[in-house]
């Protein structure tokens, strides 16, 4: 007889499969190790006849529920308790959220979850503000609405990149960029977007400091 804490695991994780990305492969129900069998014993008799992309579902949410906090459980069965008083209506609404969000490219997902990190720690009148708003938005708003998102992140990150350089520097980047064709600026541009991170941020200051010579070397197409 499966316990409360198992259901619990069972239908939060269910409830959360738009944002796991299955990574385990599926297995026969007497394979699964012990665990994962423990959180899972509500699937047990219909487990054959699941998919596999289920299954891949179940054994990932039940493998991340087994290494989660007590904070973590808390803070899950808490959000079932809220599931569990709405309306059969806002279930409903909820669900199609969640199929809207999985038909999302992978980027545009993890922008989501990056904006859902923010909302959820905004006071509630501006969260319930927002969650009226993107309710009542068609599916090509909605799709520019995180396009809007994509664009501000891309700023915010070009500002933390910038901040980087002293004054002086970026001064001296703007005289370089006034003395290059727009064919330059474009392979410029192409070359440091093709790098990441902290990698970025050396090419350029890599940049700053070549000759001449060695910037036109550079910037030949390749």
């Amino acid at each position: 007889m499966p316990t409360v804490t198992s259901r619990i695991a069972v239908l939060l994780l269910a409830l959360s499969s738009m944002l796991v990305a299955a990574t385990a492969l599926a297995q026969d129900w007497e394979s699964l190790d012990q665990e994962t069998r423990r959180v899972l014993p509500p699937f047990e008799n219909e487990w054959e006849a699941l998919d596999q992309p289920t299954r891949e579902r179940l054994v990932a949410q039940a493998r991340r529920w087994s290494a989660a906090s007590p904070e973590q459980r808390a803070e899950a069965a808490e959000r079932f308790a809220r599931w569990q008083q709405l309306e059969q209506p806002q279930r409903d609404q909820l669900r199609e959220r969640f199929r809207w969000f999985r038909n999302q490219p992978p980027e545009r997902q993890r922008q989501l979850r990056r904006v859902f990190h923010r909302f959820r720690h905004l006071p509630p009148e501006e969260r319930r503000a927002l969650m009226r708003r993107f309710e009542r938005m068609s599916d090509e708003q909605r799709q520019g609405f995180v396009e809007g998102l994509r664009i501000n992140d891309r700023a915010a990150n070009m500002r933390r990149f910038w901040e980087r350089f002293s004054v002086e520097e970026r001064r001296e980047i703007r005289r370089i960029d006034r003395s290059l064709s727009e064919e330059q600026r474009m392979i410029l541009r192409h070359r440091m977007r093709s790098a990441r991170g902290d990698e970025r941020e050396a090419l350029m200051r890599r940049w700053i400091n070549m000759s001449e010579e060695e910037r036109r070397e550079f910037l030949q197409p390749r």
